[in-house]
């Protein structure tokens, strides 16, 4: 059962505006002795993502456990508008270079029964998710990452930490658009329209028959689908996001 007391999900709406520094993490003035200073801030994506982790990791029970249960107080006062960003940043770096060199397997057994972390994300349509996400689109596929067979680490631009997704933070999106007139409405060669095509009507059938198995709250989103939009190659992308994302999801719904 997860020790971490506080909230396991967080909301947030994307606008047109939303940036990399309100989602993930940027600069923010601190005033200090009648002057100001600049503190790096993590945004709400980076800290959810520490908190799952964190809640993953306490159960370890050594010095990675101690580590990680003293980041989550120091997170929690920052949350309560209390100045220990410095010791907050020592302590994520502590933590960090502990997870580094743990052994990937032993990585990957700790998130097995860990809790489940929500991020909702509104109306992503509204904003830009590249500029949101940044370099971190990449590593939000489940197998690139903590423990996962291509467990990815990526750098930071602003605090130069090393940062990585664990496995039971999940990203739940709405979006008002309509999968259909993103991917039909524009010209396009015809093997690449029969493709998508033939991925739209899929994702409609599925979730007819989700409704009529289960509810109509558990269909699958169109935003998995989406990425055809953007690639040459659409066979072989629509052939990986069936098999490794939408096949895997349906059998979390249904079974």
């Amino acid at each position: 059962m997860s020790k971490y007391a506080g909230e396991r999900y967080e909301f947030v709406t994307f606008h047109p505006s939303y940036s990399y520094e309100e989602f993930v993490e940027g600069l923010r003035p601190m005033p200090i002795d009648g002057g100001l200073n600049f503190v790096i801030e993590d945004g709400i994506f980076k800290r959810l993502v520490i908190k799952a982790l964190c809640d993953a990791l306490i159960p370890a029970e050594d010095d990675i456990s101690k580590t990680a249960e003293e980041l989550l107080e120091l997170l929690d006062r920052i949350e309560q508008e209390d100045n220990v960003y410095g010791a907050y940043s020592r302590k994520k770096r502590e933590l960090w270079n502990q997870i580094l060199k743990m052994d990937r397997k032993d990585l990957k057994s700790l998130f097995e029964n860990s809790t489940s972390f929500y991020l909702v994300i509104d109306e992503i349509n509204r904003g830009d998710v590249s500029r949101s996400f940044g370099e971190l689109i990449t590593i939000l596929e489940s197998d690139k990452r903590f423990g996962e067979k291509y467990q990815l680490v990526v750098t930071l631009p602003y605090s130069k930490e090393p940062f990585c997704v664990p496995p039971n933070l999940f990203i739940l999106a709405t979006m008002n658009t309509i999968l259909e007139k993103e991917l039909l409405s524009e010209e396009m060669p015809e093997d690449i329209r029969k493709i998508r095509k033939l991925a739209v009507d899929a994702l409609r059938a599925i979730n007819e028959k989700v409704k009529e198995l289960y509810d109509r709250d558990h269909q699958i989103g169109h935003s998995y689908l989406l990425r055809l939009k953007t690639v040459n190659d659409a066979t072989k992308t629509l052939k990986e996001i069936w098999y490794h994302e939408i096949i895997p999801l349906i059998a979390r719904v249904l079974l």
